[in-house]
């Protein structure tokens, strides 16, 4: 095979980072996109908090110079382990996306400790574009869960704290659908022990989801400035529902909005006894579904 150069398909500037990594050029939806991932993006409000990010920029490819004219660009997920994503079509037209869920600039406990790997990928997540926005799903067999209501329950908790009989454990599907007309906060604390816990919230007065491993087991250093222990993001309209899909495995946490708006990709190093999961709120929240499904 001979190559022969025929353009800068996109060039940076220095406030776009030290260096991209990992392209990913496809169209969805009529929309000409580009993923990529940037070394050193810029921190912008609550977006772009790690030292690396994964950005989608979305506009139109001139093929007569072979350049891509960006209108837009936004970071592909909110948490804290989510690099090099890349997709591809499936036989249903689907556009699949793939990402490593590790970080540069972090310490790698599964390497220090000697368990001979580090790092993974995420759970295949679809692309689409609906109303003008991307939205992420999860799929496949790891999306099928979903139809498994085991242990699905009605519970209503008010200015409370509380396991619910039937959900725990690590790993596993999380789904809840929860009425917040009455809500001002949701706390779902994952891996839970005396000591450990991983925090995932969503906090109704201000309309923002957010995740925080600050307890979450072992302790996980970077190069950015803060530690990289939290993120938040915040979300487009308001309603009196609220849903969230959470996969679970032994070092890592997914949490997918619904509506496919957000999510947010984090490990977690906990001891293996952290099994519990609970639920704090502040005001009413009235759990129309709450749903474990193992998957082991």
């Amino acid at each position: 095979m001979e190559w022969e150069f025929a353009s800068v398909f996109l060039k940076g500037n220095k406030q776009q980072g030290i260096m991209w990594e990992c392209p990913d050029f496809f169209r969805l939806d009529g929309k000409d996109c580009l993923i990529f991932s940037p070394m050193q993006w810029p921190q912008d409000g609550d977006d772009y908090q790690n030292l690396n990010s994964s950005v989608l920029a979305v506009g139109e490819v001139d093929w007569t110079t072979k350049q891509f004219h960006p209108e837009s660009f936004q970071e592909l997920d909110h948490g804290l382990d989510y690099y090099a994503p890349q997709s591809l079509e499936d036989d249903e037209g689907r556009r699949i996306c793939i990402g490593w869920m590790q970080m540069w600039g972090r310490n790698f406990p599964t390497d220090t400790l000697g368990h001979g790997w580090t790092g993974s990928m995420t759970i295949p997540r679809e692309l689409k574009w609906v109303d003008g926005k991307l939205k992420q799903y999860p799929i496949g067999i790891v999306a099928d869960a979903d139809a498994q209501e085991e242990n699905s329950l009605k519970i209503t908790l008010e200015d409370a704290k509380e396991t619910i009989p039937g959900i725990a454990g690590d790993c596993g599907l999380l789904t809840l659908r929860v009425d917040t007309s009455e809500l001002e906060k949701l706390s779902i604390h994952l891996r839970e022990n005396e000591n450990e816990r991983t925090i995932v919230y969503y906090d109704k007065a201000k309309n923002e989801l957010g995740i925080d491993r600050s307890a979450s087991g072992i302790e996980l250093k970077g190069e950015e400035a803060h530690p990289p222990v939290s993120r938040k993001v915040a979300l487009s309209g308001k309603s009196d529902h609220f849903e969230l899909a959470i996969y679970l495995d032994r070092s890592s946490v997914e949490v997918f909005e619904k509506n496919g708006e957000a999510v947010m990709t984090a490990n977690v190093y906990p001891t293996a006894e952290a099994t519990g999961i609970s639920f704090e709120c502040s005001g009413k929240a009235v759990f129309e579904e709450a749903t474990f499904t193992p998957f082991i």
